[in-house]
């Protein structure tokens, strides 16, 4: 038989090994979602609107400051695929 998975601990182990991606601009830290704890709307919203995925992955709704400092969608997502490979090779 297969083991029991309660959903809340789960999640809460997840945010306990898997620590949010830190970006610096402009005085400021953004942090965005790790991967494990992506919603599936990021996933969708991957293929067909990068830009509504970039606003889904960024935490405490601060998208729209980043892009002020300088971010974009592209460069939020060229970021997140520096740190996939980073977690790879480890």
């Amino acid at each position: 038989m297969s083991d029991k998975y309660d959903l809340n601990e789960v999640i809460a182990e997840l945010r306990n090994e898997h620590e949010p991606i830190i970006i610096a601009a402009q005085g400021r830290d953004f942090r965005v979602l790790p991967a494990e704890l992506w919603p599936d709307d990021a996933l969708t919203l991957g293929t067909t609107d990068p830009v509504g995925a970039a606003r889904t992955l960024m935490m405490d709704d601060d998208y729209d400051d980043f892009v002020t400092a300088g971010g974009s969608a592209g460069v939020l997502m060229h970021i997140i695929g520096k740190e996939a490979l980073k977690a790879g090779k480890a």
